[in-house]
This record gives structure tokens, C-alpha cells and sequence, in this order.
């Protein structure tokens, strides 16, 4: 078993369109010889996922959650998986994450599979679902990475907000942040909040990975996929053709040896907890 290992990470936007991109996704997950893949959005693929070639060479992780749209399959051992819920945005759930501790030659990887909440919720809402899954992590000791789609939709101030704020819902308190209003794209204080948490970005954050017309031209050039890591050494990060809305993104990566980590203590900012949100029973 070797100590590097590569993870593919892809919303397959299957929550509307599985039935009719299906069978132009399956061959590109056939084709990558990930030894991971975290899948986002894949609400009706759970019956087909068994028709990818190679998926007899995979442990699956599906939950069984209706909420739960993420998966997770691995060639590489499976030593615990389970889901981490978030507090209620208003009156809607936000979808768990799902996160699995695979082993690999030098200890054990944990890695987060997201699809973070867009509808009614905004910038503060989400640097809170990020804070929460870095706090979950806090006390894992080897290396993590969180990935998925972050749905980092806030463009800098100006129209292009003001149409994403009307198209999700978002109140303008989730353009606050410690009272201070941030203008901005969201993508520049997600990556300072991830930063600070311990967390690097493996891809650039400047490139889009999100175009509404599955093309390369990009309306407003959001970056809503992330691939989010700690302890962990990137060797090369690449992006896939658009074949949904989403860009495929594949990371090969190694363990940083912990003789050689840096200790990071994480402090609890006032601003940054779920000011507005209640946890459901």
C-alpha cells in the first residue's frame, strides 16, 4: 500500500439531472484511477452507481439518510464512517456531511465529503458549517481533508450579487460578519476563515469551477468547490471538463509525517458561531 493516494471530488448535480447525465458521468469516474471519490449531489445514482465498471474495486459509503445526497467510495480501507449533522438554517435542514478514517500505508486519512447549504443562508451561515466540521476534526490526529461543494455563491457587491441574494433567498444579515458587512466575493474571507483554521486550498482560488451552461464561459465566476487540507502534502491538483455545472477536481497527496507537522490551536471567534441557527433534536 502506498503512502500517496489520489481523491476525485465532483458534484454530479444528481439531485435533478442523474437521470439524464448518468451516462455521461460514468465513464469519466470509470476512467480516473482514483483510489477515492466523493461524490456530491447524487440523490438518485445510488441504484446506479453499481453499474460503474470498476465499482466491485470499491468499498461504497451511501447513507441511508434521504438527506444525504454525498458518497463516498474508496479502494483503500474503510476503518469508520459517519455523518456529521449541521444545526437547522431557519426552517430548513442543512444536508449532513459525510466523512470516513481510510487507512493508508503511513496511519489513517480522515476526509470530509460536503454539500453546504445555498438557500436562505449566505456567507456568515457558511464560514459556521466550516467552522463546525473544523471542530469535528480538531481531535482527529492525522490528516484531513474537506472537500465538496461549499457553495461559496456570493460575488463582490454590486448586481451580480443582488441577483444571487434574490435567486437563493439570502437575507442580507448573511452579508455581516462581526457586524461588519462584507463586500467582497465570498470565496476571500471562506479561504482567510479556512486558512486560520489550519486548512489550506490545494486549488487555485481564483479559477471558477461552477458555469451554469456547462461550458467554459463563465457569468459570474464562482469558485464553489473546494478541496480543504491539513497535514497533508498536494503533489498536484488538477480540474476536469465541465460535463454538469460542477468541474471535476483531482488531488494526489501524501501524508505529512507528524514528526514535521505544525500544532494549530483553534480559538471560537464570536462571529463565526451559528448566531442564527438551532440545533433540531
Amino acid at each position: 500500500m502506498s503512502e500517496k493516494f489520489s481523491v476525485f471530488s465532483w458534484n454530479t448535480q444528481g439531485a435533478s439531472q442523474i437521470e439524464k447525465n448518468f451516462n455521461r458521468i460514468a465513464p469519466i469516474i470509470d476512467r480516473e484511477s482514483g483510489d477515492i471519490f466523493c461524490l456530491q449531489e447524487c440523490k438518485a445514482a445510488r441504484g446506479k452507481i453499481t453499474q460503474l465498471r470498476n465499482c466491485k474495486d470499491y468499498e461504497r459509503i451511501i447513507s441511508s439518510n434521504p438527506r444525504n445526497h454525498n458518497i463516498i467510495l474508496s479502494r483503500l480501507p474503510v476503518l469508520h464512517h459517519e455523518e456529521l449533522p449541521f444545526p437547522k438554517s431557519g426552517g430548513e435542514a442543512l444536508e449532513p456531511v459525510l466523512y470516513a478514517d481510510i487507512g493508508v500505508r503511513t496511519g489513517i486519512v480522515r476526509i470530509y465529503n460536503c454539500h453546504f447549504g445555498i438557500t436562505g443562508i449566505g456567507i456568515r451561515g457558511r464560514l459556521a458549517q466550516l467552522r463546525h466540521v473544523a471542530h469535528h476534526a480538531e481531535n482527529f490526529p492525522g490528516p484531513v481533508i474537506i472537500c465538496g461543494d461549499m457553495n461559496t455563491t456570493v460575488p463582490a457587491a454590486g448586481w451580480k450579487r443582488r441577483l444571487v441574494e434574490w435567486f437563493h433567498e439570502e437575507p442580507d444579515e448573511e452579508m455581516h460578519v462581526g457586524g461588519r458587512y462584507i463586500d467582497s466575493d465570498e470565496r476571500y474571507i471562506f479561504a482567510e476563515e479556512a486558512n486560520r483554521l489550519g486548512f489550506t486550498e490545494a486549488f487555485p482560488l481564483l479559477k471558477a469551477t461552477w458555469s451554469v451552461f456547462y461550458t467554459s464561459w463563465q457569468f459570474l465566476h464562482l469558485k464553489l468547490d473546494w478541496f480543504l487540507t491539513k497535514n497533508l502534502h498536494v503533489i498536484n491538483a488538477r480540474f476536469g471538463n465541465y460535463l454538469t455545472d460542477h468541474r471535476p477536481m483531482t488531488a494526489r497527496c501524501q501524508p505529512i509525517r507528524a514528526s514535521t507537522r505544525k500544532s494549530h490551536a483553534l480559538e471560537t471567534p464570536e462571529n463565526l458561531q451559528f448566531q442564527h441557527l438551532t440545533y433540531s433534536p
